[in-house]
């Protein structure tokens, strides 16, 4: 009796002991699709002594546009059409202190397209294009920045003659810029649309380099001021932790990226979208170990190292106040959607303004 028990307990211990190896290994494998916090920040000198442009995609609530304006953050960005709403939004807005950088793109010439396909205004010529931008200029002669496109490198923003062709958007920039000039030659122009630094789990994203290499050999150097990136790390990376499957950092890779943009194209770089939820959002799929906590982290972090980089001209967080991606309600926002309470990253951000602008 008393060797049963003996060989009963043994068994207890085996089980255990094979159900903590087991958990070790999922934790281990999930651990890398979800980087945990890391409470380290990356140190980089950066130089406070040049201007710098801090932004954040716009809103419509005049409020939180006043608010950001007061606090120092007076660069919004988003996309122009032909409303006489918005018109009378940006008059007031730049009335107030703030300045816009306007997308030209689907809006601008009527198109609705979604990641389903195109579902209205689907046909537009360059001709189109030309006239659509000649009016926006017309029309708001309040901006003198503009971005030409957001993303065309995504089909689910394509559409009319703006196709997936390269070279069409080489033509498309071309005339644009030839428009926006003939109205203001002091107007920055903006290309690439918004090349995207990071492909899922943090990769580098070497479409998007290769789609602006092909732009810049049909001499698109001709035709832009500036270029412009977005920096999004899969909604959960912070530039401390490994892309995945990789011994490569975030940091690094945005290091070597953007010193490869800086080598190929010779032009200052405005990282038109940056950001990271400071929620989980609901339903599925769930961008897992968001919070606040971690939105200011990855702010501080990006920033710090964006800001090392003389040719680093301007960089617009994604977003002041609102969710994004229904029915998940992804939380970007620098202001709480509902009260307009500045969360930890708002501050963060009004800590580098002040330093560098």
């Amino acid at each position: 009796m008393k060797f049963t028990k003996i060989i009963a307990v043994l068994l207890i211990i085996a089980i255990f002991a094979i159900l903590i190896l087991g958990y070790k290994s999922v934790t281990a494998k999930n651990s890398q699709h979800v980087p945990a916090i890391q409470t380290t920040t990356i140190q980089i000198k950066s130089n406070p002594a040049r201007n710098v442009i801090f932004g954040v995609a716009a809103t419509t609530n005049a409020s939180a546009l006043k608010y950001s304006i007061s606090s120092g953050i007076d660069y919004f960005r988003t996309d122009i059409g032909n409303n006489r709403n918005q018109e009378r939004l940006i008059q007031n807005v730049t009335s107030a202190g703030g300045h816009y950088v306007g997308i030209l793109d689907y809006v601008t010439v009527g198109a609705s397209p979604s990641p389903n396909g195109c579902f209205s205004g689907c046909n537009w010529t360059l001709g189109d294009w030309n006239a659509s931008v000649e009016n926006a200029v017309e029309s708001y002669p309040e901006i003198h920045v503009w971005e030409i496109w957001n993303e065309p490198q995504f089909t689910e923003w394509q559409s009319g003659f703006l196709n997936g062709s390269v070279y069409n958007y080489y033509l498309m920039l071309k005339s644009a810029y030839k428009i926006i000039k003939a109205h203001n030659s002091s107007d920055i122009v903006l290309c690439l649309g918004g090349d995207n630094v990071y492909g899922s789990g943090g990769y580098p994203s070497y479409s998007d380099y290769v789609w602006a290499q092909q732009l810049w050999n049909y001499g698109a150097a001709n035709y832009c001021d500036a270029i412009s990136l977005h920096i999004y790390t899969s909604f959960t990376y912070l530039m401390t932790n490994n892309a995945y499957n990789s011994n490569q950092t975030l940091g690094n890779i945005l290091n070597d990226t953007l010193s490869a943009y800086e080598n190929m194209t010779g032009k200052p770089i405005w990282i038109t979208e940056i950001g990271i939820p400071s929620n989980n959002g609901t339903g599925t799929p769930v961008y897992l170990n968001d919070s606040t906590q971690k939105q200011s982290l990855f702010l501080n972090q990006t920033y710090s190292l964006l800001l090392s980089k003389p040719y680093v001209k301007g960089i617009f967080w994604f977003n002041l106040v609102g969710y994004v991606h229904p029915p998940y309600e992804i939380d970007f926002g620098l202001l709480n959607a509902t009260t307009l309470k500045p969360k930890p990253s708002f501050y963060d951000l009004v800590r580098f303004v002040t330093e560098y602008k």
